[in-house]
Order: structure tokens, then sequence, then C-alpha cells
């Protein structure tokens, strides 16, 4: 409409409502400005919901891109990394995720004690490695490969050794490719300062092969020094460094018994007390090292000598996979066990 056809209009003052009209055009307004309020409200918690549910899957990467990141052979500090960024944005479930965080945080306590170089250097590699995990699946249990003439030679019977094999987990024992034994002195390890003691056994990792083995050396060896040496190098065997075990028990392993060989009521070795290394971080991964497979034998051999922790600690794997033996179990190839 043009100005010069409105300035024709003449202005028509409206008449006033009646009451009950009053009455209706309120109870009209407070309609529609409830039905207003209703639809902002919906709308704002139909956004609210929405965004709950949304899942981590849909906002970064899905559960196989997750297993696929955590499963990976990588250092452990980059596990720990590829963990953190999973619970951030990868889709798993609240159990899942609890878990994963429970490892994260103990994963960054080892790594404040012992320092990143140490953790990565003797944590071995990290992730799941279902091949090594299924060598341990089947019914056959195949015993370490010991020879007797060799033991012999150092005054060592080997039926001792195959006979007490038999009372560690079915995964303890396979956890170990063979046991050596070596006519000659072994050297304590520099980086342990350790004097005036001369080491009588040791424990080899092959960690990308992911192999053990176990020596004994020369030495005067009686049937109970043999024993305590093969649960103390058992102990080394089926430390964190074992990739039989998922990454959240390796490093609940690690990280408790760090908590432990630090504590005031810990379980008092000389031999692990006697570590003494200019590197304090350095110093205190030897002892956590030596720590675990210390309280492994005293625990097999007189558990009540230690504290009720250090119990709880080694029960907590020993006992556990102690369970998880098959009872239908076959003994694997008869010459693997002695030679």
């Amino acid at each position: 409409m043009s100005f010069e056809n409105a300035r024709d209009i003449t202005p028509v003052t409206p008449e006033k409502p009646s009451g009950k009209e009053k009455r209706e055009g309120a109870i009209t307004s407070i309609r529609g400005r409830f039905k207003r309020a209703i639809s902002r409200t919906v709308a704002i918690s139909s956004i609210y919901v929405a965004s709950s549910l949304i899942s981590p899957a849909t906002i970064g990467f899905n559960r196989e891109a997750v297993e696929g990141m955590l499963g990976q052979k990588q250092s452990v500090t980059e596990y720990v990394k590829n963990a953190d960024k999973s619970v951030k944005e990868g889709g798993m479930d609240v159990k899942e995720r609890n878990k994963i965080e429970k490892t994260i945080k103990q994963a960054r306590y080892i790594e404040k004690k012992i320092g990143r170089d140490n953790f990565d250097i003797y944590f071995g590699t990290a992730g799941e490695d279902e091949e090594v995990k299924g060598r341990f699946k089947d019914k056959i249990l195949n015993f370490p490969n010991i020879n007797s003439i060799e033991a012999g030679k150092i005054g060592i019977d080997p039926r001792t050794i195959q006979e007490e094999l038999n009372h560690f987990p079915h995964s303890w024992i396979e956890s170990v490719d063979e046991i050596n034994f070596i006519n000659k002195d072994l050297e304590m390890l520099k980086e342990y300062g350790v004097k005036r003691r001369i080491p009588i056994a040791n424990f080899n990792f092959n960690n990308e092969k992911h192999r053990s083995k176990i020596s004994y050396y020369k030495n005067y060896w009686t049937e109970t020094g043999v024993i305590a040496t093969l649960h103390h190098e058992m102990g080394h065997a089926n430390s964190w460094v074992n990739r039989r075990r998922d990454m959240p028990s390796r490093i609940d392993l690690f990280a408790r018994t760090i908590e432990r060989v630090t504590s005031k009521d810990r379980y008092f070795s000389e031999y692990v007390e006697a570590i003494n290394n200019k590197d304090k971080k350095a110093e205190l991964m030897h002892k956590t090292n030596e720590y675990w497979a210390e309280i492994v034998k005293v625990s097999l051999f007189y558990g009540n000598a230690l504290p009720k922790k250090d119990r709880e600690l080694v029960g907590d794997y020993l006992d556990k996979e102690n369970k998880q033996n098959i009872p239908e179990i076959k003994l694997g190839n008869p010459n693997k066990k002695l030679y």
C-alpha cells in the first residue's frame, strides 16, 4: 500500500471488550505463553539429552580402533598416551573406561617414581600380544628344557627342579623356555652397586621374541638353595615383563610393587636393601625388580614371614593364576623336560 492511499484511511476507534471477552483473552494469552515456554524447555532438554547420548565412538573412534591403538606393540609411555586418548574419545563401556583410567593413573605414578626412560626400558614391550597369550590357551603343558648332564656338573639334581615346578601355575611354568647350568662364577650387575655378594643365578628375557631362560651358576648347591633360587627366578619370569597378562594387570603389578618396596612396613630383604645406585630412580627400579622376586620366593617357602600387603600382592597373581590351571592338562613332549 502506498503512502497516498494510506492517508485516505479514516482511523476507527476500537470498541471496548466486554468482561467476558477480557477473561477469555487473558486465558488465551496465558495458554499461549505456557505453550511457548514448554516448547522452549523441550527443545533445550532435547539438545541436552542428545549431547549426553553422544558416545566417544561418535565423536572420536570406535571400539575396534581403540583395541588397535592399545593392542599394537609399543613402548609403555606410548601406550599411556594412546590409553588416555581412548578414554577421552574412544568407544568403550563404563567398566572398561574406569579400568583404563586406573591403569593410566598407576602408569603415571610409576613414571614419576622411576623416570620415563627406565619405565620404557624395564617394562618391556607394551600392548596386548594375542600371539603370546595363545601359547597358554591350549591343553598341553610344556616344561622348560632342562639339561640334566650340565646340572650334574655343578652339583644340582635336575629332578629337584622338575618336581618343584609342579607347584607353580601352568602359565608360570610355560613362561620359562629353558633352565641352564653354567659351571663358572657370575658377576653382580654394576648397576646394583652390591659389594661382597656373589650372584648364583639369573634370569634372561628376550623382549622381542618373548623367550626366557633361568641360569644356575657355580655354587655349593643344597636342595633348599636350588628350590629357593627357582622361586626367586620364577618371580622374575612372571613379573610385569610377561606379555601373557593384559596391560592393566602388568601395570598394576608394577605400581603395587613400587608401593611395597618404598613402604615402611615392607618385607626386609638384605639383598634388596643393599642395592645402591647414584641415580636414585634407577636404584628404585632395580629394587622393585628384585623385591617382587624376593616376595614370591618367601611366599612359597614361608608366607607368614611376609607382611599382609605383600602376601595379598603375591596372592593376587600367584593364587589367581593357579586357579586358571586347566584340570585335564596334558604334559608336553617328555623329552622337553629332561635331556
